[in-house]
């Protein structure tokens, strides 16, 4: 990006360069202030990546409408399953080829921590995902820009006490299809980690989506249990998003070399022959090393066990929007 293109986009906002530091600072948890800004502008100083990104994406809503975006719940309500390591790693691929915006809807905050953000800090701050669907603040308002280009809506504990508020209100189910509304409107995909749970948040973040990812370990409690949320999965077909699918079963912490685990695998693609069943991600200590770093995996190694099959995966999920959207542009 050029020094001339980030002074129209500023001008085009009404703001002068403190107050567009201001705003930076807002987005990117960052220190800038309107000399750093009046240097990128005269082309004195390299406009940061992160900086570049963060402005690409707003103009692209701005001038273009952007959009629609393909929503990707990733679900299961068992916990340890590699359900936040598969969203992370997910949106972070595809925001290689995409503008992708990855929504914690975690009170555990584990995609927040995954990719280094202090959930606590923005807790205090009030710049979380409870914020937005207490309406104390925007979306726009707690929606972080990552140096991957990766765009996201940080979650922390006190969105545990917003699930209970949900539950009273008749249309709490609706809450995050709502709030997203805007943001289908700008970015091409939004990735969707959900709590280990099928409590309110959870069919909150699957009612929002077009389509739902299931990552689950060749266990028995785990394959049964996605009888439950497909379950869950159909009342939401049925009663509010009758175009929601099933993307595919993602096996995930597999080990080829025990007998269980290749056991398993092949009762989990007999019992759901028909979804589509995944080539199975590899147990691997670089997952734990890079969660230890606080980075997504696909960053923090240039190779490791199962990297291809998250490939498949953004590849799935860009086939899966453009299906769609051709399907719109038919009808």
């Amino acid at each position: 990006m050029r020094g001339e293109t980030m002074k129209a986009f500023r001008e085009r906002r009404g703001l002068n360069q403190a107050a567009f530091a201001g705003w930076l600072n807002e987005r990117l948890q960052r220190r800038y202030d309107n000399r750093r800004v009046s240097r990128w502008e005269s082309g004195a100083e390299a406009i940061p990546r992160p900086v570049a990104a963060l402005l690409r994406q707003e103009a692209k809503g701005m001038e273009l409408g952007g959009g629609p975006a393909l929503t990707v719940a990733v679900a299961n309500q068992k916990g340890g399953v590699g359900k936040t390591v598969t969203a992370v790693n997910l949106a972070t691929l595809l925001a290689r080829r995409a503008s992708v915006l990855l929504v914690d809807l975690d009170p555990q905050a584990n995609a927040t921590l995954h990719v280094g953000v202090n959930a606590m800090e923005l807790q205090e701050r009030r710049r979380t995902l409870t914020n937005v669907i207490r309406g104390e603040a925007a979306l726009t308002d707690v929606v972080l820009t990552l140096d991957s280009g990766l765009q996201i809506v940080p979650s922390s504990i006190g969105l545990s006490e917003v699930e209970a508020e949900l539950m009273s209100e008749p249309l709490g189910a609706l809450t995050m299809r709502e709030l997203l509304a805007e943001a289908r409107k700008i970015f091409d995909c939004i990735i969707i980690d959900t709590a280990p749970n099928l409590g309110m948040l959870t069919v909150n973040g699957i009612t929002a989506s077009d389509t739902v990812l299931i990552p689950c370990q060749p266990e028995m409690p785990a394959i049964i249990g996605i009888e439950y949320l497909l379950r869950t999965i159909n009342k939401v077909q049925r009663r509010t998003n009758a175009t929601l699918s099933v993307l595919g079963i993602l096996p995930s912490m597999y080990s080829a070399r025990l007998t269980s685990d290749r056991a398993m695998l092949d009762a989990m693609r007999e019992r759901y022959e028909a979804f589509r069943i995944f080539d199975p991600i590899a147990r691997s200590t670089t997952f734990s090393q890079a969660n230890a770093a606080a980075l997504p995996t696909v960053l923090a190694a240039a190779d490791f066990p199962g990297r291809e099959v998250y490939e498949v995966l953004a590849d799935a999920v860009l086939a899966e929007r453009a299906k769609r959207l051709e399907a719109v542009h038919a009808a």
